[in-house]
């Protein structure tokens, strides 16, 4: 328990600490009305609140719905809506881009959490936003408010129970809003086990991906803490704060797009600069052909990392990955790896498919 859970900005904390929070926040999930079946709305980047709240909500039986701060202001409206969420717990430095979105959706209590509220930089002296409604409080009011209750039960197990509501990329229209049980989640981190990917306690995991894809929740945090592992977090979705990480922080593994590790062909970052270790990149999510690959590769080799760039693919409605390349076997070009086990893979030959829908059009005009 006295074992390292989650870095965030210099703040440690240990294992011990994060289920203590977790309890907390489910305290004060309960304060505010709270109960099992209710959707509460996230919308906030990977910091240690996300984490301990999305585990408090699955505590209490209650369901994350974690949004995006560039949705469509009329799709988040109609979202939250479709969902009857009336709480939303949001990152401050997300609040004014949504809060005239908010206004106009079911949304009835706003918890604001300060980006640096888990960090030692929280004292240096920043401007704040201002609260004006009596429907909006700071986090640490929120946690104080249920400080006296009791920590509540966990609700007992049922199969395929909501766990949490994710959302597509939209790249075939709309996002569409996912539904991922608790189930689908621990089957998707348990079958690592049956993989050749080296998680081993102690490690550390950087999660880059936002948490409102599924892989930036499940593969990048539940997977990394079922595994007691080190969630190292920086919402910073850039390139140059994604290099300097890798080489600062004797990252293990992390799963990140093409555009990220496109940060390894800037010279301005890479010069000079050498990686203690990174056994295990994965890249997914976009592109990535060989040529660049190889690009790729070759700086890191640069660099001191001889590792491989490892692609992986899956889908929201998976919960995560569903196929995945791996250490010791060699991956043809184009490839993105075997079926994690557990994971089905069905192929559809979509030329003939068509074709016989155009038959069948052409035959029913006639």
């Amino acid at each position: 328990m006295d074992d390292l859970a989650i870095m965030y900005f210099g703040g440690k904390v240990s294992y011990k600490d994060m289920f203590e929070k977790i309890d907390q926040v489910a305290k004060s999930l309960t304060e505010y009305g709270i109960k099992k079946g209710d959707f509460v709305t996230i919308c906030s980047a990977g910091t240690p609140e996300l984490i301990y709240t999305f585990y408090a909500l699955a505590k209490i039986g209650a369901v994350a719905n974690l949004m995006a701060p560039y949705f469509d202001p009329d799709q988040m409206v109609d979202r939250i809506g479709d969902c009857e969420s009336d709480t939303l717990i949001v990152l401050d430095t997300f609040y004014p881009q949504i809060k005239d979105t908010i206004a106009k959706s079911n949304i009835k209590k706003t918890i604001v959490v300060p980006a640096l509220n888990s960090s030692p930089l929280r004292f240096i002296p920043k401007k704040k936003i201002k609260l004006n409604y009596v429907n909006e409080l700071w986090w640490n009011q929120f946690i104080k408010d249920g400080s006296k209750l009791e920590v509540p039960t966990t609700f007992n197990y049922e199969k395929d129970y909501p766990l949490c509501m994710v959302y597509s990329s939209g790249t075939t229209g709309a996002s569409k809003a996912i539904v991922l049980s608790h189930d689908s989640f621990q089957n998707s981190v348990l079958s690592y086990k049956a993989n050749t990917v080296d998680i081993s306690r102690g490690q550390i995991m950087y999660q880059i991906i936002p948490p409102w894809y599924s892989t930036g929740l499940n593969s990048s945090i539940h997977l990394p803490i079922h595994s007691g592992v080190v969630v190292f977090q920086d919402p910073r979705f850039e390139r140059d704060i994604f290099v300097k990480n890798i080489v600062k922080h004797d990252i293990d593994f992390t799963i990140a797009p093409t555009s990220m590790y496109e940060g390894f062909l800037d010279e301005k970052l890479i010069r000079g600069k050498k990686i203690k270790t990174f056994p295990n990149p994965f890249e997914g999510g976009e592109p990535l052909s060989s040529e660049l690959k190889e690009r790729i590769e070759t700086n890191l080799r640069k660099m001191g990392c001889n590792s491989t760039l490892r692609i992986g693919y899956g889908q929201c409605e998976c919960g995560a990955q569903a196929t995945s390349q791996t250490q010791n076997i060699n991956h043809p070009d184009g490839s993105v790896g075997i079926p994690i086990p557990g994971v089905s893979i069905s192929i559809f030959d979509f030329y003939h498919i068509f074709a016989h829908i155009s038959e069948f059009v052409i035959s029913f005009t006639s």
